[in-house]
């Protein structure tokens, strides 16, 4: 090997005085400039003639787009090649595989070739919750015992109670081939885990996974629907050997209700009152999921008559305007009234049926056909 071919490679940027990024014309004023100042045509100084010379093989170079392309790869690579001697290294098979081993490293140190394969992340688990409207309206707690796979704490996961250091790798896990070192496969022995099982755990039988039991406390937000998703982060299987424990999905199912219907986050309900409140109005209670509301019915009201309530349905789980409340009035029939009830029906009945205003439909047909014939 000659003695120039171990020299390091010039930095033909600083010689030149310009930047790694300077474009084709910026080097050739820089050329310019040195070559007027160190020709030998107008300098008789021997070290500045050198000093042209360098100048003059940097301008060479950096002025062609491939060599400097070339340049720039060897000096990234910093093998101390010079670019005029580029055929000679690549033709001496020696120099070409500690140059190939070399690029192999710096890719699979950037892409974690070798590195040991990580843990596997636990699996989300679901389990079914019914819950009332009272606690889908106003919120709850809930416990929830379930039993969830975890590695074995005797073997850590690996499933043997002792394990060496695969000597076939190294405790890589994957091998590299001395003519391709691009290419990596893997460790046929251990099977990329990088060990070697010895003695089979006893605790776990050699799964590596047992089943513990687990309990956690979930809040329900209120305003949760039937079919509603809950899911609580890191309460699913736990992860094998360092990976992620995967979540729990808490499936919410809400009971029916007989005296009343969700809709949305409205609440329906049909509600009966006696045809003195209807005719005459009045405060009733309406039953709520949690407690009753104080409603007043207004004079005149009918069977079939629909009041709303804003605001005082079911919360929204996602932090928007609560429901209504929408009541269905239905007349409840009384029993045959007596005389002084009746005299005071019949002056009612006559006073609304002339009036243009009077509630029209059901109701008047109701009182009549409760208490016309009286």
């Amino acid at each position: 090997m000659s003695a120039r071919s171990s020299k390091k490679l010039p930095n033909y940027y600083e010689v030149l005085n310009v930047g790694s990024d300077a474009t084709a014309a910026e080097v050739k004023d820089a050329f310019r400039r040195l070559a007027l100042e160190l020709h030998p045509d107008v300098n008789d100084d021997p070290d500045d003639h050198a000093r042209f010379r360098l100048a003059n093989e940097a301008y060479r170079v950096l002025s062609d787009p491939t060599q400097r392309k070339t340049y720039d790869t060897m000096r990234l690579l910093d093998l101390g090649l010079p670019i005029g001697r580029l055929k000679e290294w690549l033709d001496d098979p020696i120099r070409m595989q500690g140059a190939l081993n070399k690029i192999a490293t710096v890719l699979a140190v950037a892409s974690g070739l070798f590195r040991p394969k990580p843990g596997r992340d636990g699996r989300d688990l679901t389990i079914p919750a019914s819950i009332s409207h009272a606690d889908s309206y106003a919120g709850c707690e809930r416990a929830f015992d379930y039993g969830r796979e975890a590695d074995c704490e005797t073997c850590k996961g690996t499933g043997f109670e002792t394990i060496s250091t695969c000597v076939h790798c190294g405790g890589v896990g994957r091998l590299r081939s001395d003519y391709f070192p691009l290419v990596a496969k893997r460790c046929p022995r251990c099977e990329t885990r990088g060990w070697i099982g010895e003695t089979r755990c006893a605790a776990c039988d050699g799964a590596g996974r047992v089943t513990r039991a687990h309990r956690v406390k979930v809040r329900m937000p209120a305003g949760v629907t039937d079919g509603y998703r809950l899911r609580v982060t890191g309460h699913g299987e736990a992860g094998s050997r360092g990976g992620k424990d995967g979540d729990l999905i808490v499936l919410v199912a809400v009971e029916s209700r007989s005296d009343g219907r969700r809709q949305g986050n409205d609440w329906a309900v049909e509600h009966a009152v006696d045809f003195a409140t209807a005719a005459l109005g009045g405060v009733t209670h309406v039953p709520l999921p949690v407690g009753t509301l104080a409603m007043r019915i207004p004079a005149g009201s009918w069977d079939g008559r629909r009041l709303r309530v804003a605001g005082r349905g079911f919360p929204d789980v996602r932090g928007g305007d609560a429901g209504d409340v929408f009541v269905t009035l239905r007349i409840r029939p009384a029993e045959a009234p007596d005389d002084a009830r009746r005299a005071l029906i019949d002056e009612y009945l006559r006073t609304v049926r002339g009036e243009s205003t009077a509630p029209a439909g059901d109701f008047l047909g109701a009182l009549e056909r409760h208490f016309g014939a009286h």
